[in-house]
Parts: C-alpha cells; sequence; structure tokens
C-alpha cells in the first residue's frame, strides 16, 4: 500500500491541476466509501480519474464505465507501486 506520502505526491498534482481548471471533484478511496454513495458520485459525475500504484482489474472504474463515464488516465512519469525498488532503480520511468 502507498505511504501517505507516496499518496500525496500522486493526488496533490491532480487535484491542483482540476482546482486550476475550475473543475469539482471528489476523492474516493478504496474501502472508504459504500456502494449507495458511489453510485450518487457517478450519477453527478461527467468523467474519473482511476488511480492506483499498479495495474489492476478495478470493479470501481468498470461500473463508471458501464454508466458511460469515461474514466482518466494520469501519467505521472515514473512507476508508483512501492514494490518498484524491488525491482528496478529509484525512479523507473513509466
Amino acid at each position: 500500500a502507498l505511504l501517505d506520502e507516496d499518496r500525496a505526491a500522486l493526488i496533490g498534482p491532480i487535484i491542483a491541476s482540476l482546482d486550476r481548471a475550475g473543475l469539482t471533484h471528489e476523492v474516493v478511496r478504496y474501502g472508504r466509501y459504500n456502494y449507495d454513495t458511489y453510485r450518487k458520485l457517478l450519477e453527478a459525475s461527467r468523467t474519473m480519474i482511476f488511480l492506483c500504484e499498479h495495474e489492476t482489474q478495478g470493479m470501481a472504474y468498470q461500473e463508471a464505465m458501464s454508466c458511460n463515464i469515461p474514466v482518466a488516465a494520469w501519467d505521472p512519469g515514473y512507476w508508483m507501486d512501492p514494490k518498484r525498488p524491488d525491482f528496478s532503480s529509484p525512479e523507473a520511468r513509466a
């Protein structure tokens, strides 16, 4: 799992970019929401940015796509997986 400082490094630039563009947003974290709340957020959304420190088959983004909500990818430019140091140098480009 990402440490709080890693999470801030991943999410911070995205939130700053959305704020600069004057876009409203909500942050939904895995395991910290209920289904009804998520469905209401999907109904109010025009797009979704799905973030994960490694590849996944996340049901949340699949459900968003099934509701015709485009899912955007954010490219931080490097591999965020917390296990990355086990396999490569400190800053592996992605």
